[in-house]
């Protein structure tokens, strides 16, 4: 089983949301994806900081959990997870 796992700068990327996660997959067999947010105009959502990936993912990997971070591809070009879905929906007709 995997769990992806988006990171939202200073929403749930602190130490605590770390350990919380953790503590929920304890005792199950699974990958733990970190991804971090990808900026998309207008959301108010935001990367963290590298360096605030690598102690989330430290305190996982320090809790024995098998995880990995998501490399980010295709964001300047605005076609990185989340970004393409939200030009569409920008486009998209109200009614």
């Amino acid at each position: 089983m995997t769990f992806e796992f988006c990171l939202l700068d200073g929403i749930n990327d602190s130490p605590e949301e770390a350990r919380a996660l953790g503590d929920f997959t304890r005792g199950i067999r699974c990958k733990i994806n970190l991804i971090p947010c990808n900026e998309v105009a207008g959301t108010g959502f935001s990367r963290p900081p590298d360096r605030r990936v690598r102690a989330f993912l430290d305190i996982l990997a320090g809790m024995g959990r098998e995880t990995t971070v998501r490399k980010s591809l295709g964001s300047t070009a605005g076609g990185a997870c989340g970004q393409l879905g939200a030009s569409l929906a920008d486009r998209a007709p109200r009614g």
